[in-house]
């Protein structure tokens, strides 16, 4: 389990994590997959998207 700082760390070390519903997610291989495009992945990096994903 990760502190939000070190969550914050790992993300402005390159880690292309998200924050989804109590869950840490590595999105580096999907971004490029994303349908709404890889800049819009690369955009929400560090931040807790629950509620893009569910709604």
């Amino acid at each position: 389990m990760y502190s939000l700082a070190e969550f914050n760390e790992k993300v402005l070390n390159s880690q292309s994590w998200l924050f989804v519903d109590s869950a840490i997610l590595d999105v580096s291989e999907f971004a490029a997959r994303h349908p709404g495009g890889r800049r819009l992945i690369l955009n929400a990096l560090g931040t807790d998207v629950t509620a893009e994903i569910l709604g």
